[in-house]
């Protein structure tokens, strides 16, 4: 005999409704049965009870956005606004921990200001990638490639397809496939840049190509 799907969530509220749909309950129920039967009224049972959750965890979700919206004022944090609206679009992602612990010199460290945590981890990496790494033949061998090596003559001595100037094509594509929105120190966001006029995108070309050839970068860029 076919369970219908009020049968199913019959006797129960709606919030544990919600979490039985959540919990995929039913979905699974119905799911399982079809597998074992294979039968077209098992199968409409199970596309009804996909349906029906899908329509309650909308509905539930609008309710939730527009309670939401509604308790918004001018003392919401703009980082409260964005894990909402993060966790509305089912984006998953991990809260920075406000205490940093570790271990130094077999001592226990406990950091609390995002400040020295920062400090931590740029030391700690810093000490990694440390020349005193390495042992003493390497570090000399090492020491002697980097005073050798000129950037400009490699540039300008091979003509190797990656070492050719910038083409406008190559810019429109980089244009195309940024995805930031967030403007750089001159606060000229990407999207002015993508609406450029041919004419002003192949000036700009020229000043990257000036660049690359003659190997400066103009003095805030550094």
């Amino acid at each position: 005999m076919i369970i219908s799907l009020q049968r199913i969530t019959a006797g129960l509220t709606k919030n544990r409704v919600e979490t039985q749909i959540e919990n995929k309950g039913y979905d699974n129920y119905a799911l399982n049965r079809f597998k074992k039967t294979r039968l077209l009224a098992d199968h409409i049972l199970l596309k009804k009870a996909r349906a029906e959750s899908k329509y309650i965890l909308k509905k539930n979700k609008t309710s939730s956005w527009k309670n939401f919206t509604s308790s918004i004022n001018n003392h919401t944090h703009s980082s409260t606004l964005w894990n909402n609206i993060k966790a509305f679009k089912g984006i998953k992602y991990q809260h920075i921990p406000n205490t940093l612990h570790y271990e130094h010199e077999n001592t226990q460290v406990e950091l609390s200001s995002t400040c020295d945590i920062a400090h931590s981890f740029v030391k700690y990496f810093q000490t990694n990638s440390s020349n005193s790494n390495f042992d003493n033949d390497f570090a000399i061998y090492k020491k002697a490639k980097d005073e050798s090596f000129n950037i400009n003559s490699y540039i300008h001595s091979n003509n190797n397809e990656y070492n050719l100037p910038p083409t406008i094509g190559e810019l429109h594509s980089e244009l195309r496939n940024c995805t930031s929105k967030s403007p750089g120190s001159d606060d000229i966001a990407y999207t002015f840049i993508k609406n450029l006029s041919e004419f002003a995108l192949n000036k700009m070309l020229t000043i990257y190509n000036l660049i690359w050839a003659h190997g400066i970068l103009p003095i805030k860029w550094c």
